[in-house]
């Protein structure tokens, strides 16, 4: 991927109006860039694309607009990962909290 970010997004921010979970977020993970809900929003509009790895009731829930699922512990690899984006493109993956 051309760029892997890793976004801590607040729901509200994608006017979702879903609750977010007030926890800290990481400073730092190596290899990857993270952003906050603005910085997401923008990649969204130029049209990264957004990979939801969070649990089947979080996604029935509500999700960003056309993100993709792939639920964290049993459908995202790197092999679903190539499934929906080339090398070249930006991808934003995105959870509900810190862990």
């Amino acid at each position: 991927m051309k760029k892997l970010v890793l976004a801590v997004v607040l729901f509200a921010a994608f006017g979702l109006g879903l609750p977010a979970m007030a926890k800290e977020a990481p400073k730092s993970i190596e290899g990857v860039t993270l952003v906050d809900a603005a910085a997401a929003k923008a990649l969204l509009d130029k049209g990264a694309i957004f990979v939801d790895v969070r649990t089947p009731d979080l996604w029935e829930a509500g999700r960003i607009p056309g993100a993709v699922w792939l639920e964290l512990f049993t459908d995202y690899n790197e092999a679903s990962l190539q499934k929906v984006a080339n090398k070249n493109d930006d991808v934003v993956i995105y959870c509900m909290g810190p862990g």
